[in-house]
């Protein structure tokens, strides 16, 4: 398996801390069997979340979390829920994750920016550290074994520790650089309308 998507068990017999224990173990199973496959897993409580990081999860969904933030924003009034469906809205793609273009190592984001918006993207953000966590730390102590000294070393495995899969940074400062194992977070230009087509002759 290349993707591996764990979702919660919503039966009435299972408990909401049920579901999650038993999503958490399946992690913790897949890992061990397949570490290279990238797990999408779905929990409800987001305090879990340290237990999913231990479990090389690169991506974990809190469901119940997203919808509560929606029905705030739509309580607030302000518009910014039906903004979110609209990012969100499968048939139209608009909030995509992107490769970053081509450029030398220590571009700016405001130098992808502009290279984006030539093809239509609007760049928001960049996803750090994306891809698989296995394949990525397996880089990261590589590198450190080649490392001059030990000190280095040693410094190139403590910022591994502090590496968490997927982290979102959204309009970061002008001098921000994206990283090695970055994506670019892009909203789409909307599609053109379709021509009208001429009337039949009647």
């Amino acid at each position: 398996a290349d993707r591996i998507l764990i979702l919660g068990d919503s039966g009435a017999d299972l408990a909401p801390q049920d579901s999650d224990a038993r999503n958490v173990m399946v992690s913790f199973a897949a890992n061990e069997i397949n570490p290279s496959a990238y797990k999408c897993v779905e929990i409800l409580n987001p305090s879990l979340g340290e237990h999913l990081q231990i479990a090389n999860v690169e991506e974990p969904i809190y469901t119940s979390q997203y919808q509560r933030l929606m029905l705030v924003q739509a309580s607030l009034g302000t518009g910014l829920a039906s903004a979110l469906g609209a990012l969100f809205d499968p048939a139209a793609g608009r909030l995509r994750v992107v490769d970053f273009p081509a450029m030398p190592p220590g571009t700016l984001f405001s130098e992808h920016a502009v290279a984006l918006a030539e093809q239509g993207l609007l760049l928001i953000g960049s996803m750090e550290f994306t891809g698989n966590s296995y394949v990525r730390k397996t880089d990261y102590i590589r590198q450190a074994q080649v490392q001059a000294g030990v000190r280095d070393s040693v410094a190139h495995l403590l910022r591994l520790k502090a590496v968490h899969s997927n982290r979102a940074v959204i309009n970061p400062e002008p001098g921000f650089v994206p990283g090695t194992h970055s994506r670019a977070i892009v909203i789409t230009a909307r599609p053109p309308a379709p021509a009208p087509q001429p009337a039949e002759p009647s």
